[in-house]
């Protein structure tokens, strides 16, 4: 993605704040992305091309999608609180920017590190790999959670699960809390939102 459209997403990130977050945590959420947007804005949101947003600004964009997609969703169909909607559409995926040691600076582990070798680029389309450097074994939504308790961010119960939960369909860790859907129409949301954005971005390189 190139650096003009990664900015436009920067400013619907601002503007996405600016227009639904009227609690105090406003200024934490701004703080926040700050701190971290050189790492978050830059990253992919997955490895490999045949997955959803491979490509630099990737987890950005994929970020946005999923927002938008809550917002479209949410007034006929689950009616959740609206600066909830954005609070974890915009921070579901915050720990696939992989560990921060430093919360003045947003230094950290990265999740993804550039695959190196010419065979897995060309013959798999695996732009990216994990970073064997991390190795807290935390699923990206749990490290999501944990990121946001080193900033001090408070999340209401609904917001909580959602973020922690939001992978529970197909990550084999978090498996056993996909039960928590009856409860909470805001992670349903969250988990709706994030397939369909998923999805229309891997039509979009499959019909590129």
């Amino acid at each position: 993605m190139d650096k003009e459209q990664i900015k436009l997403n920067i400013d619907r990130v601002n503007t996405l704040i600016e227009d639904y977050v009227t609690s105090d945590r406003k200024e934490k959420l701004e703080h926040i992305f700050e701190v971290i947007g050189p790492r978050f804005f830059v990253n992919s949101a997955s490895s490999k091309l045949e997955y959803h947003s491979c490509e630099r600004g990737g987890l950005l964009n994929h970020t946005l999608n999923v927002v938008d997609t809550m917002l479209a969703l949410n007034t006929p169909v689950y009616k959740c609180d609206s600066e909830s909607v954005v609070v974890v559409g915009l921070l579901h995926d915050l720990g696939k920017i992989g560990s921060v040691t430093d919360v003045a600076t947003g230094d950290g582990v990265p999740f993804y590190i550039e695959e190196t070798s010419d065979w897995h680029r060309e013959k798999l389309g695996q732009l990216y790999k994990k970073n064997p450097e991390l190795q807290d074994f935390l699923t990206h939504s749990l490290r999501s959670i944990r990121i946001l308790g080193q900033f001090s961010f408070p999340l209401i119960d609904d917001e909580f699960v959602s973020i922690f939960a939001h992978d529970a369909h197909f990550e084999i860790q978090n498996q056993s809390l996909d039960i928590m859907r009856c409860a909470y129409p805001l992670l349903k949301l969250a988990q709706a939102a994030d397939q369909m954005a998923t999805l229309h971005e891997k039509d979009l390189f499959k019909n590129a």
